[in-house]
């Protein structure tokens, strides 16, 4: 059994080839000319600890928590010890590097360790390497945007006095070659099985808020404008998804197509067999006489397409939208309007999820889109 005195509670000095240096738990060490780069590092079970040391020094500056690990293997450690580095880093917003005991031999005793090493970035792993072979890895970590996600997160509160000593280095700048890989679609899944999950998750999240709105505001109908794209398309299927969990009959959601003039005979038919599938009652209101009687009112060109020439039409769209929610004492629009809000402020995330759930509508022939409806 191999027996070892604890180390010092705190920092002190030492005397190492003739110079004093500091030496003990929680040191800083801050890269000269490189503001972002601040180094912390823990040892081993720090990390699987209640409060990890690397939580103060997070707070205190680190960016990147290095880690020197002499775990042993188990069945099903593995995949815990991947979660809980990944978490780390997510919960502090930095960079962690995990470096632990490899194949070569580390103990005499009946423990065999893997040399499972993983760099991970903000709950991302970057890398990881293959577990009983001895290997090096090599990413890349975001440091300034590991600064920025701090700052905008307010749940992340650096400490106002700073306690640890710092420790100044220098490290060489050299050009980067990205090995890490980016992916295209950020906010959508690669993985068929993911993002079929995560489609669901979406339409369910959205339908379970409308539904309670339907519940409390006791309206009759819902009143959703149809054009037969991507967001009206989302906005259907969610209002579908609430009715069948209010067990209410789907003849009750209102589809009004509004034709004009940039509507094309696919969209509109689009539009049109949507609502027949959904089971929702269709009505049709072309709008283009009272487009041309605005355009004639306000003086504007209709040859002039401009976004007063877009805009009117949005406008008289939501004109007889907001009525027949009136008229039919339906709550409507305003659903309607909250579904289209991410997206009219052009968030990239929404629309990425609304392709895709519009694409499962489109591909799947399951008869009624308010069933359960997988990516394909």
């Amino acid at each position: 059994m191999r027996q070892f005195t604890p180390g010092p509670q705190t920092v002190r000095e030492i005397t190492f080839e003739g110079k004093k240096i500091p030496f003990g738990p929680q040191i800083l060490f801050q890269a000269e000319g490189m503001e972002e780069l601040v180094v912390a590092a823990e040892i081993c079970e720090d990390v699987w600890s209640p409060v990890p040391p690397s939580i103060q020094a997070a707070l205190e500056g680190a960016t990147v928590i290095v880690n020197c690990s002499a775990s042993d293997e188990t069945i099903g450690k593995d995949t815990y010890r991947r979660a809980l580095i990944s978490g780390q880093s997510a919960r502090l917003i930095s960079g962690y590097i995990y470096a632990n005991a490899g194949e070569g031999g580390e103990s005499t005793t009946d423990l065999v360790f893997g040399g499972h090493n993983i760099i991970a970035e903000n709950g991302t792993v970057l890398k990881e390497s293959s577990r009983y072979v001895n290997e090096i890895i090599y990413s890349e970590l975001d440091l300034q945007r590991i600064t920025g996600e701090r700052r905008k997160n307010t749940t992340f509160q650096p400490l106002d006095e700073e306690t640890l000593v710092r420790v100044p280095f220098t490290v060489e700048e050299t050009k980067t070659f990205l090995t890490r890989t980016f992916p295209k679609k950020p906010f959508v899944p690669s993985d068929e099985q993911t993002r079929a999950q995560r489609c669901e998750e979406i339409l369910t999240i959205q339908a379970m808020g409308l539904k309670k709105r339907l519940a409390h505001t006791n309206a009759r109908t819902a009143v959703v404008g149809i054009s037969g794209g991507l967001d009206s398309t989302l906005a259907l299927l969610v209002t579908a998804r609430a009715f069948d969990m209010l067990g209410r009959d789907k003849k009750d959601i209102i589809a009004v197509t509004m034709p004009c003039f940039g509507t094309t005979d696919r969209t509109y038919q689009n539009a049109c067999e949507m609502s027949k599938k959904v089971g929702a009652t269709l009505i049709e209101v072309p709008i283009a006489d009272a487009v041309n009687v605005h355009f004639r009112d306000i003086g504007h060109d209709p040859e002039d397409h401009s976004v007063t020439y877009e805009n009117c039409q949005a406008r008289e769209r939501t004109q007889v939208l907001m009525d027949i929610a009136n008229k039919t004492w339906g709550n409507g629009y305003w659903n309607r309007r909250s579904v289209r809000a991410c997206a009219w402020m052009g968030n990239l995330q929404w629309r990425s999820y609304v392709y895709v759930r519009s694409e499962c509508f489109c591909t799947e022939d399951t008869g009624s889109p308010s069933c359960k409806i997988c990516c394909g």
